[in-house]
């Protein structure tokens, strides 16, 4: 039930869904097995993509090896591979995005045969996202509420 109502919120937010093709059976087989079944990635988007369908619509996956979301600064324009552990990504002049908020970001960000980030729609955007990822920050930490440790704030 709860995929289910964060389809629909997702589906209010906007038109278009992107998700990283991902193997989530070999994820089971890490360190991440236990919380990925109970969470259970893969169902939740194949409700999204139902959902999508019914309004004429389809999830567009975008190719996780070439796009390399998490590892990728379009300000600097280098990749750079980072460990898991690592939670925020550091930009060249000091300011930190938390990763899985700028991949995400980056990923709305990919270029039309979806292999690639489009950098200067990254650099054109930047700005009006940053503003709108501090707020969001800010929010989060004025909650005074425990998070999971995967969001690091």
């Amino acid at each position: 039930m709860m995929h289910n109502k964060l389809a629909n919120d997702i589906l209010s937010e906007g038109n278009e869904v992107y998700a990283e093709w991902m193997n989530y059976k070999g994820l089971h087989k890490t360190r991440l097995g236990k919380r990925m079944g109970i969470k259970a990635p893969s169902a939740f988007l194949e409700i999204l993509d139902r959902k999508l369908k019914y309004q004429g619509r389809q999830l567009i996956y975008v190719n996780t090896w070439t796009v390399k979301a998490s590892q990728y600064c379009p300000i600097g324009d280098v990749y750079a591979k980072k460990p898991l552990s690592l939670r925020f990504h550091a930009l060249p002049c000091g300011r930190k995005i938390q990763r899985d908020i700028f991949s995400a970001w980056l990923i709305k960000n990919v270029n039309e045969t979806l292999d690639k980030v489009d950098r200067q729609k990254c650099l054109n955007e930047f700005n009006a996202f940053y503003e709108m990822y501090q707020s969001f920050e800010e929010k989060m930490r004025s909650l005074g509420e425990k998070h999971i440790s995967s969001i690091g704030f």
